[in-house]
């Protein structure tokens, strides 16, 4: 059979990625683009019919580095539970910055540490959850943080919107972040986002839905932190953006941008057609 004959015959053949390897290897291991994309998972996305991402900060770099043309690439946002979305809020709140991850670099975790060896928050409660208190004692070298609790992971969603509902600040200095559900899900519970600009908070608008501080920078986020526990009218306006904007993220509007990808794909057909 011709070759012709034998592409018009075979399916679609396509990619997607929960976070963009090469991305992540750039982000955290500061290698450069060209470097990072020796990764094998490049051919993957060069060479599938079509590529489907999480995020628009994820879209953005596989667009630059050239793994598809941009009708070719998507963007199905990750959806929140239902028990996150419309929620009746109190605004009202006292100085508290949440962080939820793990204690990784790739979290920010070693910018959180620099913090608070260095300049620790005036004025606001840091609560940590999903590090153990003794972890978090030993990576400080016994040094005793004031206003600062550490939480194991493992907590139930009701438990975790419970902290959400108490925070006035959701934090998350990371490196990379595909999506960062976190931030959105506080977002959703009425905190104000600081985030540096990755994964989701990447296409937040800065001071307005979000804060957002350099990457690896300690000082900025100290400085941010200590901002909008001060200026509460500020605070107010970034959280009241933020939940506004996450309403979006819904189940319904996921599966209408994948199905709208899978029919643009049918209609565009295999590479080489």
């Amino acid at each position: 059979m011709p070759y012709a004959a034998k592409m018009r015959k075979r399916g679609l053949i396509l990619a997607a990625s929960n976070g963009l390897d090469t991305h992540v290897r750039a982000a955290v291991d500061g290698l450069s683009p060209e470097v990072a994309d020796s990764s094998h998972t490049v051919n993957a996305f060069r060479k599938s019919d079509g590529l489907l991402v999480i995020s628009k900060f994820d879209f953005t770099w596989a667009l630059d580095r050239g793994y598809q043309p941009e009708n070719r690439i998507a963007v199905v946002q990750n959806p929140l539970q239902e028990s996150f979305l419309e929620r009746p809020v109190k605004w009202s709140r006292r100085p508290l910055a949440l962080y939820v991850g793990r204690p990784q670099g790739i979290k920010g975790y070693g910018c959180i540490l620099e913090m608070l060896r260095r300049r620790r928050p005036t004025g606001v409660r840091l609560v940590l959850i999903g590090i153990s208190a003794r972890k978090l004692t030993e990576d400080l070298s016994g040094l005793a943080p004031c206003d600062l609790e550490a939480v194991p992971g493992g907590l139930s969603r009701q438990e975790l919107i419970q902290w959400y509902e108490q925070a006035a600040i959701m934090f998350l200095p990371s490196m990379y972040e595909s999506f960062g559900l976190v931030v959105a899900e506080g977002m959703a519970c009425g905190a104000a986002a600081v985030a540096t600009p990755t994964g989701f908070a990447w296409q937040l608008e800065d001071r307005r839905e979000v804060l957002h501080v350099p990457f690896g920078d300690a000082d900025a986020l100290a400085e941010a932190l200590e901002l909008l526990a001060r200026d509460e009218q500020m605070r107010l306006a970034i959280a009241k953006n933020g939940y506004q904007r996450v309403q979006e993220l819904r189940w319904p509007n996921a599966k209408a941008q994948l199905a709208a990808f899978l029919e643009r794909m049918q209609q565009e057909g295999p590479k080489g057609q």
